[in-house]
């Protein structure tokens, strides 16, 4: 088997490649990048030159990636691209599918070439599709394919920024089928069939060869990526972190969901958001929804969520409606926990270590219906990028049940936005592990809960956050799981349980 090689640009990236399919265009167009001006291949540094104090390594080649010690780069080298292409590689189509479906895409990954052309038809008529070139988290491409065999059209370029609704939804659609699957650069095919609906048609890694335009853009985004990098490494100042935590107000007499906008506005740290309803044509917005101040001190951030709380009390005239929270308190009612992070970079090995070491672990003291809102709501990695520059994560249920659980989650979430790099366990790539999440099965996922636990304790900033993320393991150890039919007004002596 041909050993891969190693090309670096003298500055910190360095390309991990296969000889005879040698992305010559992708790697000129990195070192012209980089070095502000035009430079031959030949002028690039060789692999064991001394390089910067900050490196990016790229597994262009799909490759068993060499162990850190083994690479020709720098002591600092910290991320990885497509550290799991190997992987990736050895996927049937049928588990690619899986995979897909479990994170809540429509996939058509395992159509076999039989159901392809029964279904040409209704995919000629109906069906625009695109690539979608996926690296880090961003798209670098996207271009409209040819809708049949032979369309004179052939492929052609779109503005990857293009502020379309469709295009931004499919963006949110190719970065989630790349992070499902465990890979960060691919290029993804999307189907857009009837009434806006998405299918993932193919994924597959990048390509050696590939246009100028492509390798420019791609060069773009791996420099970009770099220079991330490299601030977020010098980062000392803690994240900022915010919230909007939903919950639900329930008739227990007349076993019915009171709409919130009954009470509260739209707007304000006390407010309330839409919910679109399958059976009718429009959203309306009968859940609450708390946002307070944001902070970088989780015990100050919870104070201001226990203000937003007070507020919503006032508002809220009729105290005999129970305050219903966690992942589905009733069927069909979908609530999230959503956290902000701002001041810190989005990168895929902070959402990775969100997902294993903060979603894995409350999933075990999910009340058991809590499972109910996956594979829609809730599929690991879920983020959405804000306007002010933070994101969110959107992955975990309404976690404010308890004063416990939201101090520890809290914490947790500042905890890991401060050193995650340092945590490296990934059960969440496990197969079964991942389904288990999905199915709510918290004796299957408990196996994997106490090394990650000695992962975060063993970190040096713990004992800062212990009072509030302690309280927080020791329950999930104790499987303890919270009651989403609870009003958690008695939990937080709100209102009329003060």
């Amino acid at each position: 088997m041909e050993e891969d090689a190693v090309w670096t640009d003298g500055r910190g990236i360095f390309v991990q490649y296969v000889p005879r399919r040698k992305p010559e265009r992708l790697l000129r167009a990195i070192s012209e990048r980089g070095a502000g001006k035009k430079a031959a291949l030949e002028s690039a540094a060789e692999p064991n030159s001394a390089g910067a104090p900050h490196a990016l390594w790229i597994n262009w080649s799909g490759g068993r990636i060499p162990p850190l010690a083994d690479r020709a780069a720098p002591a600092r080298l910290r991320k990885t691209i497509n550290e799991r292409a190997d992987a990736f590689q050895a996927m049937t189509p049928e588990r690619i599918d899986r995979a897909l479906r479990r994170n809540g895409l429509a996939s058509a990954c395992a159509q076999t070439e039989g159901e392809a052309r029964r279904t040409g038809y209704d995919r000629i008529l109906f069906s625009r599709r695109y690539k979608l070139y996926v690296f880090h988290l961003r798209i670098a491409a996207i271009v409209r394919l040819a809708d049949r065999p032979g369309d004179p059209v052939g492929e052609r370029r779109i503005d990857a920024d293009a502020d379309v609704p469709l295009f931004k939804k499919m963006t949110r659609t190719a970065v989630r089928a790349a992070y499902s699957l465990g890979i960060d650069a691919a290029e993804v095919i999307v189907a857009a069939r009837e009434q806006g609906r998405l299918h993932v048609e193919s994924v597959s890694l990048p390509c050696a060869r590939m246009a100028d335009w492509l390798a420019e853009a791609y060069a773009k985004e791996i420099v970009a990526c770099l220079n991330r990098f490299a601030e977020e490494q010098e980062r000392t100042e803690p994240a900022v972190l915010g919230m909007d935590p939903e919950f639900i107000l329930f008739d227990s007499e007349r076993e019915k969901v009171v709409a919130a906008s009954r009470y509260l506005q739209v707007q304000g740290a006390a407010g309330c958001d839409a919910f679109r309803i399958a059976s009718r044509d429009r959203s309306l917005h009968p859940l609450a929804e708390l946002r307070p101040e944001p902070s970088a001190e989780p015990r100050q951030l919870v104070v201001h969520l226990m203000r937003t709380m007070r507020i919503a009390a006032r508002q809220i005239t009729d105290p005999s409606l129970h305050w219903l929270a966690g992942g589905m308190p009733r069927r069909g009612w979908a609530l999230g926990g959503h956290i902000h992070f701002s001041r810190i970079w989005l990168n895929a090995e902070l959402l990775r270590v969100l997902d294993n070491y903060m979603a894995l672990p409350l999933a075990l003291i999910e009340d058991r219906s809590a499972a109910g809102r996956r594979p829609r709501y809730g599929s690991l990695g879920d983020f959405r990028e804000q306007p002010h520059g933070g994101f969110e994560y959107r992955t975990l249920p309404s976690w404010i049940v308890s004063p416990v659980v939201t101090k520890g989650v809290v914490a947790l979430a500042q905890l890991l936005a401060m050193r995650y790099r340092r945590l490296n366990r990934r059960p969440a790539f496990e197969e079964r592990l991942l389904q288990a999440y999905c199915d709510g099965d918290a004796d299957m996922l408990y196996d994997a809960f106490p090394p990650l636990y000695e992962d975060l304790s063993r970190l040096e900033e713990y004992d800062r956050y212990a009072d509030y993320i302690e309280p927080l393991m020791r329950r999930i150890m104790a499987r303890k799981r919270w009651d989403e039919q609870a009003d958690i007004r008695r939990y937080w002596k709100i209102g009329i349980f003060s």
